[in-house]
C-alpha cells in the first residue's frame, strides 16, 4: 500500500465511523501501520496521541490530519478498542499541551465539514 493508499484508508474508515479512535484507524490499516513511531499534536512533542505507528502510516496522518477534527475521549474507549498507552493520561481540565514529559492525550477523530455541509 503506498502512503497516498494509506491515507485514504484512514480517511475512509474516520468517514465510515464517526468518532474512531486511532487503534481503529491503525487496524483498518493494517501490518503496515505498525512500527517504532509516535503521533503527537504538531508543535507540542510531549502531547501524545498514539505509539507504535510506522514512518508510512505517519506520513499518511500528515497527508489528511488537516481534513480532520479531534475530541477528547475517555481512556476507556481505547480499552474498548483493543489499545492503551502505558503513559499518563492528560486530564480533562488541561489548559495547555506543554506537558513536561510525554502524555497520552486520547481522542476520537471526525472528518470536518465542507463549507456547504456547514452551510446547510
Amino acid at each position: 500500500m503506498t502512503v497516498e493508499e494509506m491515507a485514504q484508508r484512514i480517511l475512509q474508515t474516520i468517514k465510515d465511523r464517526p468518532a474512531t479512535t486511532l487503534v481503529e484507524i491503525v487496524n483498518a490499516c493494517g501490518a503496515e501501520a505498525l512500527g517504532e513511531f509516535m503521533l503527537t499534536f504538531p508543535g507540542f512533542e510531549n502531547a501524545v496521541l498514539w505509539t507504535g505507528v510506522s514512518e508510512k502510516f505517519g506520513q499518511a496522518w500528515n497527508l489528511i490530519r488537516q481534513q480532520t477534527t479531534c475530541s477528547p475521549s475517555h481512556w476507556m474507549v481505547y480499552m474498548m478498542d483493543g489499545g492503551m498507552l502505558d503513559l499518563p493520561i492528560m486530564k480533562n481540565n488541561i489548559r495547555s499541551l506543554k506537558f513536561k514529559k510525554p502524555t497520552w492525550c486520547p481522542v476520537v477523530l471526525s472528518l470536518k465539514k465542507t463549507k456547504a455541509e456547514e452551510a446547510a
